[in-house]
C-alpha cells in the first residue's frame, strides 16, 4: 500500500492507494502495469498469473455459459 509521500512522487493522482513499484527495465514514467483480472500488475506478472492459472484449472472444464472475457487494459504511468 503506497503511502501520499510516495503517491505524491509521481504524477499519477488516479492511482489513489495503488502500490507503485518500479518496473526497473523502462525509464521513468514510461511503466506500463495491467489493470485486469489479477489487480495492477506488470505485463509480465500478468502473463505469468494467467499461465498458473490455466495449469491450475487443467482438469476443470468450465461450461460455456460460465466463461468471462477478461479484458486488460494498459496504463500509461
Amino acid at each position: 500500500r503506497a503511502t501520499s509521500k510516495i503517491r505524491n512522487q509521481y504524477d499519477a493522482p488516479h492511482a489513489r492507494r495503488a502500490l507503485i513499484t518500479d518496473c526497473g527495465w523502462l525509464p521513468q514514467n514510461e511503466c506500463h502495469f495491467s489493470l485486469g483480472a489479477f489487480g495492477i500488475t506488470d505485463v509480465e506478472e500478468e502473463a505469468n498469473h494467467r499461465k498458473l492459472a490455466l495449469e491450475m484449472e487443467s482438469g476443470i472444464e468450465t461450461p460455456p455459459e460460465e466463461e468471462e472475457e477478461v479484458q486488460t487494459e494498459f496504463v500509461k504511468l
